[in-house]
């Protein structure tokens, strides 16, 4: 039997989150490289960040969403079975952290998908996770 804490719930949360969204960017870097040398023209990365509603913006709020996800199943799996405190606990500070980087220009699309849509996929990957995939376990 594994053993199911907080602590690990949140660690293991974060450590998924991270090393996830490493290698969706390194393989997004290189594919919008490879697609813009293909074409000729000048990779959109060079610039800096996406512009907001860019093709490269909107294929990437999924990606944050499916990251969210996938971070929220790790959290639920590590901690206590049933328990909401994980990952309200990652939620409430992946929004703590996007706080304090708002895009600009303040647009309320744009600050809603930056603030909501990590939380939501982790909250969501938790449900999902205790929903379907916690009952086998046992």
């Amino acid at each position: 039997m594994r053993k199911r804490t907080h602590l690990r719930g949140v660690l293991l949360g974060l450590l998924a989150h991270f090393i996830i969204a490493l290698i969706v960017a390194f393989i997004g870097g290189e594919v919008a490289n490879l697609i813009s040398a293909a074409n000729g023209v000048v990779s959109p990365l060079k610039e800096g960040p996406f512009k907001p509603f860019s093709a490269g913006w909107l294929v990437s709020r999924p990606l944050e969403l499916g990251i969210g996800f996938v971070a929220g199943l790790v959290s639920a799996y590590s901690s206590p079975p049933k328990s909401w405190r994980t990952p309200t606990i990652l939620a409430v500070g992946s929004v703590a952290l996007a706080l304090t980087n708002l895009p600009q220009p303040p647009n309320f699309i744009v600050i809603a998908a930056w603030l909501l849509l990590t939380p939501a996929g982790l909250l969501s990957g938790a449900l999902f996770y205790m929903r379907r995939l916690e009952t086998r376990d046992a």
